[in-house]
């Protein structure tokens, strides 16, 4: 009988964090506060005006006459050293068993403003987006290099709601309601299984992801009179090996 070895490679979840990538004047933000994932939608609900909960512990708070127009979550599937490198407050998220509930957050939006209100929830399998026609044909040919699935996907929606925003202009008299964006970016894991960090074309990825990023909060910005809340979170993992007995009858 032969025993064979199997040697199996998979991320195994450690923590995350919450980065204020940008913030209105109107929105102050605490030095240090202890978060749980499950509180990202219940800090942003509160600091958009949507709602006066708070979790336990946190102080930041926003200004219900000058409240944000809109909010960005921008959620990176990566390994710890291997994310987007941005700038702003930074909290360390504990786990629990909720995880992140973004879908409880976009409902909220849906369920408390006008109709009018833009939500975009965009992923690798899709583009869902409410009052932004033509969002999903917005031409990106070209913008994206990287040849990576699903980032290729992802980055390329990323980039239709940068040119849309562009094309729709200055969103501050489009109506009274916050909108809503929500993205979710998991190839950077991909490019760390088809090749490692070091790997030119995986440091290229993790430039072309940083940069997109970039170039959304900017749009955004331009798009809102700088009145948008901007939050990326990063869910960390880190690679563990594990052995996998297989026993082979002999022939």
């Amino acid at each position: 009988m032969k025993i064979v070895l199997l040697f199996a490679v998979i991320c195994a979840a450690k923590a995350s964090v919450l980065q204020f990538v940008h913030t209105p004047s109107s929105v102050v933000l605490p030095e240090s506060a202890d978060l749980r994932s499950n509180d990202v939608p219940v800090v942003t609900s509160q600091l958009i005006g949507l709602s006066a909960e708070m979790p336990p512990g946190w102080t930041g708070h926003g200004d219900l006459l000058s409240r944000p127009k809109a909010a960005a979550v921008i959620v990176v599937n990566t390994p710890d050293h291997f994310k987007p490198q941005l700038t702003g407050n930074t909290y360390t998220l504990t786990q629990t068993s909720q995880g992140l509930n973004l879908k409880a957050l976009e409902f909220d939006f849906k369920t408390s403003f006008d109709d009018g209100v833009v939500l975009v929830d965009s992923s690798s399998t899709k583009l869902e987006a409410t009052n932004a026609d033509k969002l999903a044909d917005m031409n990106v040919d070209g913008l994206v290099k990287t040849k990576i699935t699903p980032l290729r996907q992802e980055l390329e929606n990323v980039y239709r709601i940068v040119l849309w925003l562009e094309k729709e202009g200055s969103r501050l008299a489009k109506h009274g309601s916050p909108d809503l964006y929500v993205v979710r970016i998991s190839g950077l894991a991909a490019a760390l299984t088809s090749a490692g960090p070091s790997d030119p074309d995986a440091k290229a990825a993790l430039e072309e992801v940083t940069q997109a990023i970039e170039k959304l909060s900017a749009a955004l910005r331009t798009a809102y009179g700088d009145q948008v809340i901007v939050e990326m979170i990063t869910q960390t993992a880190e690679p563990e090996e594990h052995i996998i007995v297989k026993r082979q009858a002999q022939t």
